[in-house]
């Protein structure tokens, strides 16, 4: 078992311009304010659409298509 639990947050800068030079969008955001160690109650609120640019163009204009793969 892993503790900490792995987290994209680990991904360094450098493995993230490796990823987008296959063409791979790397993962975005901050997944070090999850806690999981506390509970905190859940919230739902409206999916924000999150603009990523296509590793081969770097065009702002996406769609994602599946969550994996």
């Amino acid at each position: 078992m892993l503790a900490p639990a792995w987290t994209t947050d680990w991904i360094t800068d450098e493995a993230r311009d490796k990823l987008r030079r296959y063409s791979i969008a790397p993962p975005s955001g901050n997944c070090a304010s999850a806690s999981v160690s506390s509970e905190k109650p859940m919230h739902f609120v409206p999916f924000k659409k999150e603009v990523i640019a296509c590793p081969r163009c770097c065009s702002t204009q996406t769609e994602r298509l599946a969550q994996f793969g």
